[in-house]
Parts: C-alpha cells; structure tokens; sequence
C-alpha cells in the first residue's frame, strides 16, 4: 500500500514537473536563436565571443535539465508488453557503438537464454541509454563496457552494465540516486534517480557496485512474474 502511494504521489510530481519544463523549453528556443545573431555579430570581439560562449554552455545545460523533467511526465503513460530483453540491448549497444568508436571505447554484449519480460519498451530503453552513457562518461580511450543479461532465478532477470572506468567513491554511491545529485559540471542530477524510478515501476530496482580503480556495475533487477510488476 505504502509503494502504490508513493508512486501515485511520483507520478503528479511528474506531471507537475513535466508542465512547468514544457512552458520553459519555448523560451529557451527563442532565447537560443536570439543568442545566435549575437554571437555573428562579435566574431571580432574577443572578450563579447568569450562571454557569448559562456551564455552558450549554461543554455545548453538548461535544455539539458528540461529535458529530463519533461522525461519524468512521460512516466505516467506507461504500457507494458513482452520484450526481448536480449535484442534491447543489442540495439543500445549498436546506438552507443557509434558514439564509442571515435573515442576506441569497445562495448560487449552477453546475454545468457532468458524468458521475454513485461516491460514499458520505450522507458526501458530509456533507462539503459542513460546507463550507457553514464559509463561513456566515466571511461577514456581504450575503455570497456559490457552489458550482460542472466536470469538469477525463477522470478528475477538482471540487466548489467559494468565499465572498466575510474570507479565512484563509497560517500558518493550513497547518494547516487538522489535526484539532483551530481559529479558532473555540466549534469543536472536527474538521469540516475529517473533510471530508478523507471526500474520501481517495473516491480524491480536498480544498485550500484563500484570501487575506486575497479570501474562500475550498475544492475537492473526485474522480475518475470507479471504479477510483481509495478502498475
């Protein structure tokens, strides 16, 4: 009972949060093409470039933010139907092959025979993109990452994504999926904890094993029983 009003209570957050980043993505456009000619019109001016340059970076990381609110609102129309969990991600992994080339990442994919899940196809996806990427994030040149499906027992599959990167301290592990929590300059502290609600609502959870020097793991927990999915 306590789950259900919690995520009832998530999902108007969502919403809420949602509408309010809907009505600022518009000015953000229009204050993005304005800041465009005015960046044309002081190519010649060193010092004006360097501060339009500087407006540029913080506008982007708001349209960053924007879009992961408006993200949380498309939580609540959430549809479930049995996915091929193995060819999800072979496909993340093709999508990702592409960004990690240029950087010599490899990315590996193993996936051991498991039953199809009910899952919301598209939230999933988004969940194991954001992993990806957070991984990308945390490796240099040469790095790894290996994505991995195994079913665990009758009623749990699990999902990893381990990276060989730099590993996140114990103090920051624990506040991993706190939202707006975060090492980066440029993050807004939103990808990880929607990540987690995504996996609640899919009846599962998601943890985090690291240790510095050791790379990541993130593991994604969800159940094959249709009745301990999350609605």
């Amino acid at each position: 009972m306590k789950n259900r009003l919690e995520g009832e209570r998530w999902l108007k957050d969502a919403e809420l949060v949602s509408g309010i980043a809907h009505e600022i993505k518009n000015p953000l456009t229009v204050i993005r093409g304005f800041l465009q000619l005015l960046a044309e019109r002081v190519t010649d001016d060193a010092r004006s470039s360097h501060y339009v340059a500087m407006i540029f970076n913080e506008l982007s990381w708001l349209e960053e933010l924007v879009e992961d609110c408006l993200c949380f609102g498309h939580i609540k129309e959430v549809s479930f139907s049995f996915c091929d969990l193995g060819a999800m991600l072979d496909q993340v992994a093709a999508k990702a092959t592409r960004v990690a080339e240029s950087r010599d990442i490899n990315i590996k994919v193993e996936t051991a025979p498991c039953p199809q899940a009910q899952v919301a196809p598209k939230l999933l996806q988004q969940l194991l993109w954001n992993l990806v990427t957070n991984a990308l994030a945390a490796l240099s040149a040469d790095g790894e990452i290996l994505l991995g499906l195994t079913q665990v027992s009758d009623d749990w599959l699990r999902i990893t994504c381990k990276d060989t990167g730099t590993g996140i301290s114990p103090s920051v592990c624990s506040r991993i999926f706190h939202p707006y929590f975060t090492t980066k300059e440029d993050g807004t502290g939103l990808g990880l904890p929607l990540c987690q609600r995504i996996a609640e609502l899919h009846g599962g959870r998601l943890e985090v094993e690291s240790e510095l020097g050791s790379g990541t793991i993130l593991s994604l927990w969800l159940p094959i029983c249709q009745d301990s999915i999350a609605k």
